[in-house]
């Protein structure tokens, strides 16, 4: 198989190889990430895995990731397993980054997180791994690709998503702005703002009650 690093240059057919190696190796590792928190995936889970980092990471791009980069997609995955599993949407869609909203405005106040809530524990991790969500949402939806500097002290903030149309964004410190400031800082109206259509706020009778507690996953 032809590699990087070994010089030269490859054929379509070593090329295709070489991407299809890297995706497996990147697919493995989320599943590894989701089985350690959540419990052992099925073999048709896996699989979903392995469609999931196909579909939507640039196959180019893989082998020469950067580590904060495999993190924020890892945390997207992580998260919307998550979410999904306490009865939010969260299926990468743009509308589904009302349910982010929701998210917060069941689980913080003020700034706070809600006592016993489900950003009560590590939530810096947390709020990380909502904003690589948000940031997924745009990416897949808009179309676009992550950047991260590995030796910057502060990359889980500074990470970058720049989408096609040129547009640069930090949707982990958005996330953050929507955690600090509230339901002024929407995260449905910072996805309107950047391009995407978001269906009308659908209304809610009562908070979605967990399937499965979040320290399983986290």
């Amino acid at each position: 198989m032809w590699s990087a690093r070994a010089g030269g240059t490859p054929n379509d057919g070593d090329r295709s190889a070489e991407h299809a190696h890297a995706a497996d190796r990147c697919a493995r590792e989320i599943a590894r990430f989701l089985t350690h928190f959540g419990g052992a995936l099925t073999a048709a889970d896996g699989q979903l895995v392995r469609r999931i980092i196909i579909g939507h990471i640039n196959l180019n791009e893989v082998g020469s990731m950067s580590h904060i980069v495999e993190d924020t997609l890892k945390g997207a995955a992580w998260i919307a397993h998550a979410l999904r599993s306490s009865g939010y949407r969260a299926d990468f869609s743009a509308d589904s980054l009302r349910q982010i909203d929701f998210f917060f405005d069941d689980h913080s106040r003020n700034g706070e997180p809600t006592p016993g809530g489900f950003l009560s524990e590590d939530l810096g991790t947390r709020l990380f791994a909502l904003g690589a969500y948000v940031g997924e949402v745009l990416r897949r939806n808009s179309g676009g690709a992550w950047h991260g500097d590995d030796a910057d002290p502060q990359a889980e903030m500074t990470v970058e998503l720049r989408l096609i149309s040129g547009t640069q964004c930090w949707p982990v410190q958005r996330v953050m702005k929507r955690f600090k400031h509230g339901s002024e800082a929407s995260i449905a109206a910072y996805g309107s703002g950047l391009g995407l259509v978001i269906g009308a706020r659908p209304e809610r009778s009562q908070a979605p009650a967990a399937k499965k507690s979040w320290w399983k996953f986290w």
